[in-house]
Order: C-alpha cells, then sequence, then structure tokens
C-alpha cells in the first residue's frame, strides 16, 4: 500500500471519529458542486477507461452553487463514484446527476418546513446492496436524537 494511501486512510479515520465526537470543524464556502464533480471524474478517467465505463454527468438548467465544505463534500462525492465505478460492470453505465430537491428545515425529516437543496445522485448499472442490509450500511451515520 503506497503511503499516500495509507495516509488517507489515517485522515478518514480521523475525521470518522471526530465526526462522531461532534468535534468536526467545517470550512464553509460558496461551491460549484458541478464543477467540483467534473475535477473528481477527472481523478477517475483512467479507471473509467480501463473499464470501458459509459461515465455521464447530468444538471438540469439551475444554478449548482453550495455553501459547503468543498473537502468534506468533496470527499462524500468521491467516495460515491469510486464505489460505482468499481461496482459498474465494462459496457455499463455510472451517471452523477444533479437536481433540485427539498429537504426538512430543521433537524428532523418529520419537520414540516422545507428548503431548496441540491441533490447529487450516483447510480450505476452494478451489483445493488440488498433491500435488508440498506440499515446497517447507513447505521453510523444517521442522526439520533
Amino acid at each position: 500500500m503506497s503511503s499516500k494511501n495509507l495516509l488517507s486512510l489515517l485522515n478518514n479515520l480521523l475525521d470518522l471519529s471526530k465526526l462522531k465526537t461532534g468535534k468536526m470543524e467545517y470550512k464553509m464556502l460558496l461551491t460549484e458542486i458541478k464543477q467540483l464533480i467534473n475535477t473528481i471524474s477527472l481523478e477517475f478517467e483512467s479507471l473509467i477507461k480501463e473499464k470501458d465505463i459509459n461515465f455521464e454527468i447530468t444538471q438540469n438548467l439551475m444554478p449548482s452553487e453550495i455553501v459547503c465544505d468543498e473537502q468534506k463534500i468533496g470527499q462524500i462525492i468521491r467516495n460515491f463514484i469510486s464505489n460505482a465505478i468499481k461496482s459498474t460492470p465494462s459496457d455499463k453505465k455510472t451517471t452523477v446527476s444533479i437536481e433540485s430537491g427539498k429537504l426538512p428545515e430543521g433537524r428532523r425529516q418529520t419537520d414540516a418546513n422545507t428548503i431548496p437543496a441540491l441533490c447529487v445522485k450516483v447510480s450505476d448499472q452494478g451489483v445493488e446492496i440488498p433491500e435488508n442490509e440498506l440499515d446497517s450500511v447507513f447505521k453510523m451515520y444517521s442522526y439520533k436524537q
């Protein structure tokens, strides 16, 4: 394993630890999400070509600027794209789409008021996670109150 990969793994573990303890710091800046996705997708260009995958980024006609921590959002998007490419068979398709959406205004999904949001979806034509395993996959990231 290269030292760069090992350092990345250690940083991810530290980030997870900070997230769990509520001590994660964020650098919130205006970010063009489509530009960020384009930049990240270039990192996977050789793997996309090697696997002969049809990789597509789609966006509705709308502004795609958001206020976020670009590094942390980039890490999440990078992980989703990496997983999608790895699980997509040759001659199949991986798509990243940017759509308009809405989020609850508060912290709970049951909050009635909503705010506008951008939704980034990564889809592939690989094997899906079985329905009965979805809860366990995302359990550690769910918000509990």
